[in-house]
């Protein structure tokens, strides 16, 4: 049985990590990332816009749940 729990704070996603040129062909690393990684990830990813490009991408490609003022 999968343990739902342990399941919702891990992702499992295939990266790209090398190309091997003669064979024309990505080898590729299954990992699983805690749910700790993924948001120092995600955060990460975000940081690097400025706002209008955070506002552009989460129109996009996101279901706003709400808009408040953050902390001070």
């Amino acid at each position: 049985m999968i343990d739902v729990k342990k399941w919702i704070r891990s992702l499992k996603i295939t990266i790209p990590v090398e190309y091997d040129v003669s064979r024309q062909r990505e080898w590729v690393s299954d990992v699983k990332l805690s749910n700790k990684q993924v948001r120092s990830i995600v955060t990460d990813y975000f940081n690097k816009m400025n706002y209008k490009e955070r506002q552009t991408w989460i129109n996009s490609n996101a279901k706003v749940l709400n808009k408040r003022l953050g902390h001070g």
